[in-house]
C-alpha cells in the first residue's frame, strides 16, 4: 500500500470513526431526553396519588363525621322516647320520622365507610 493510500484510508476510518461517534451521541442525547421525561411524568404521577391520598383522607373523616351525627340524632330520639313514656306520653310522629331517616342516612354512612377503607394506598 502506497503512503497516498494509507493517508487516504486513515482519513476515511477517522471520518467513519467520528460519523459514529455522532450517532453515539445523538443516540445518548435521544435517551437522555426521554428518562428526563419519564421522571417529569413520574413526579406528575406521585403529585396525583398524594392528592388522591389526602382527598381519600378528607373523604374518610366527613362520611365518619356525618355518620355520627346521624347517630347522635338515633340516640336523642331514642332518649325522648324513654322520658315520654316515663310521663305517659307518646313520642312524636316528627321524632320518629327523623330517628327512621336518621337510620338510613346511617346506614348509608358505614357502606360508604367501608367502601371508602377497601381503597388501600
Amino acid at each position: 500500500m502506497t503512503p497516498q493510500e494509507k493517508n487516504v484510508f486513515g482519513k476515511l476510518f477517522a471520518k467513519t470513526e467520528l460519523a459514529s461517534q455522532k450517532i453515539e451521541l445523538a443516540n445518548l442525547q435521544s435517551v437522555v431526553k426521554l428518562e428526563d421525561n419519564a421522571f417529569k411524568l413520574k413526579e406528575k404521577a406521585l403529585g396525583s396519588v398524594k392528592k388522591v391520598s389526602e382527598l381519600i383522607a378528607t373523604v374518610k373523616a366527613n362520611t365518619v363525621s356525618a355518620s355520627k351525627a346521624f347517630e347522635l340524632v338515633i340516640n336523642e330520639v331514642d332518649a325522648l322516647e324513654i322520658q315520654a313514656k316515663e310521663l305517659g306520653l307518646s313520642l312524636p310522629n316528627d321524632a320518629r320520622l327523623a330517628r327512621d331517616s336518621a337510620k338510613r342516612e346511617a346506614a348509608q354512612f358505614s357502606e360508604l365507610n367501608n367502601k371508602i377503607n377497601s381503597v388501600k394506598f
